[in-house]
């Protein structure tokens, strides 16, 4: 004698089956999905630090949309993607060091839009003895939009430190 007999039943199996099914689709899948798109994104931004911090300004503007829009820290005015890399060409023209320290603080996925928001502290020293910063954590967000299996950043801002603001 089997000391449940529900168990044996056809609709008792039916519905766990349908009970699990309905827990995967609606509670697992979304939650994967995710973070591995916040991860994905979040990679890019690392990777688009270790470019300006290299020169690499072709490797560094391949990761912007052509109708991207932003305003970087430092620039006096919004940049387009014609503009968005002279702060790298800056740094490798120069033989500037750049240093920085990014801190993920939040990012929200939207299925094929990412907005991810860090801070970081920045420094540029030039051979000259000349430097770029300021004391404090810039405020930066990026919105990455994503193209075909991959990701392209189209917007973006950079907040002065709190140090910065009188």
């Amino acid at each position: 004698m089997v000391p449940f007999p529900l168990f044996k039943s056809s609709l008792f199996r039916s519905s766990c089956w349908l009970l699990a099914t309905f827990k995967f689709i609606f509670f697992v899948s979304p939650a994967a999905g995710q973070p591995k798109n916040i991860k994905q994104v979040w990679e890019l931004e690392i990777k688009a630090w270790s470019f300006a911090k290299a020169g690499k300004v072709k490797n560094y503007e391949a990761l912007f949309h052509n109708q991207y829009v932003g305003w970087p820290c430092g620039y006096p005015q919004p940049a387009t993607k014609s503009t968005i890399g002279d702060w790298v060409r800056n740094i490798r023209d120069n033989q500037a060091k750049l240093t920085y320290d990014l801190k993920f603080e939040s990012a929200e996925d939207y299925g094929k839009i990412v907005v991810i928001v860090y801070s970081t502290q920045i420094a540029t020293e030039y051979p000259d003895g000349r430097t770029w910063g300021m004391p404090g954590r810039f405020k930066i967000t990026h919105t990455w939009m994503r193209v075909k299996k991959s990701w392209i950043a189209i917007g973006g801002m950079c907040g002065l430190p709190e140090s910065s603001i009188q």
